[in-house]
Formats: C-alpha cells, structure tokens, sequence
C-alpha cells in the first residue's frame, strides 16, 4: 500500500510541469473599428477567454492602441494582422518579433519560448484618397515645372536665334548708292518722292540708282498711290 502512495506521489511529481504547460499559435486580427478577433491554437486560459473583444484596443484622437500581456507561456508564436492602409507609429514587445507587409496590411509576427505574450503597438489610419491627392499634387507639380522649363529654353533658344543686324557690303556701290542706303538705315522705309528732296538728284538719276540697288537686292519698292515706298531688304 505505501509503495502505491509513493509511485502515485512520484508519477504526480513528474506530471506536475506538464500540467500548467502552456502553449500558444494564434492568429490576432485587428479590425478597423478595434475589434480584436483571437484565432488559432491556445490552451491558455486567459487568452481564450478573449477570442473577440474590443478591450485591447483603443483610440486616442487620430492613433489607435493595441495591448495585449499574458504572462506564463511555454511556447508562444503568433501573427498581429492590422487592419489595412494602416501604418505602425511605435511598438514594444518582450518577444521575438519581426514586421512584414502582404497587400495593404501590416503583419507583426512574434515568438518566444518561456516567456509572456506582451505587446504594445501605437498604429494610425491613412486614407486611399489622401495617398491618391498626394500623388496628383507632385505629379501637376512636375508637369508645371517641365512647362516652365520647355518655356525658358524656347524663349532662350529664339533669343539665340534671333538674326542679328545684317552689315551690308557697300564696296561696289557708289556714292549716290551709299547715301540711299544711309537714309534707309535710319529711317528704315521712305516714299521715293521724299527721298528725291533729300538726295537733291534729277528723278531719272533717282530711279536708275534704285534700279540698281534693287537688281543687287539691296531695297525693294513697294507701289503706294503715285509713288514708290523704298525699303531696305532684311
């Protein structure tokens, strides 16, 4: 009878670290009103008890407040699924924990063995639409910018192009000639009637020079009633 207490006393001895051997491999997923949904695999009592609840989270102005500290597990893993278009603005854990990104949604993955489930993560919502607003700004953004610089180069390559005061070449003209196109270079068109007073020459002499000048393409006239408009040749 007492070698029967004594085994029963020694198999209890031996069972005894297995029966508060708790373990955990769950998934948490957080909605985006707080609901917290606890799935998986656990025999912790604490953490079944929680399965759906808003106690973890709460929201303080625009930042949201997940928490969450069980103590007394022997072997932990579990996945923190936040609620998408989300982004983590600081976060503590005592655990083994890395962060990755699948679609729009962050997920926090921790492990730990002998350890307790603590947690603490500050998260913020972003809206599509700010992202989209955000975009369209930098994009018109740079579209005027290009613009203003397609502009500048334009008006600095016509600058560049524009023609520059043409030199005539009056070596083999003769006096008269000269003086028609001295008068032309200042007063840059005259009637042939109002050049005649200024030349003080016959009017056959006149027009045989003009002749002559518009053959070397130097002036061209232009018929204006009675008379000719005389221009020099640009």
């Amino acid at each position: 009878m007492m070698t029967k207490k004594i085994f029963l006393l020694l198999l209890l001895i031996l069972l005894f670290p297995f029966v508060d051997a708790y373990v955990a491999d769950v998934i948490i997923t957080i909605e985006d009103d707080g609901l917290v949904t606890i799935t998986g695999n656990t025999n912790h009592p604490s953490l079944l008890e929680l399965n759906e609840s808003y106690s973890l989270t709460k929201k303080l102005d625009k930042y949201w407040y997940f928490d969450l500290n069980i103590t007394g597990f022997d072997k932990l893993y579990y996945s923190i699924i936040l609620p998408e278009n989300t982004e983590i603005n600081n976060f503590i854990s005592n655990n083994n924990t890395r962060i990755s990104s699948k679609y729009n949604s962050i997920n926090i993955i921790g492990y730990d063995i002998n350890n307790s489930l603590e947690i603490s993560v500050k998260y913020s919502k972003y809206t599509t639409s700010s992202f989209s607003n955000i975009f369209w700004i930098i994009f018109l953004s740079i579209i005027i910018f290009i613009l203003i610089l397609l502009y500048f180069y334009l008006f600095i390559f016509n600058f560049k192009k524009e023609k520059k005061p043409i030199k005539l070449d009056l070596r083999n003209l003769n006096n008269r000639q000269k003086q028609i196109i001295s008068i032309l270079e200042k007063e840059n068109e005259v009637s042939q009637n109002k050049l005649l007073l200024l030349i003080k020459i016959p009017k056959s002499s006149l027009s045989r020079n003009l002749q002559s000048l518009e053959k070397k393409g130097y002036v061209y006239r232009q018929k204006s009633g009675l008379t000719y408009i005389i221009k020099l040749k640009k």
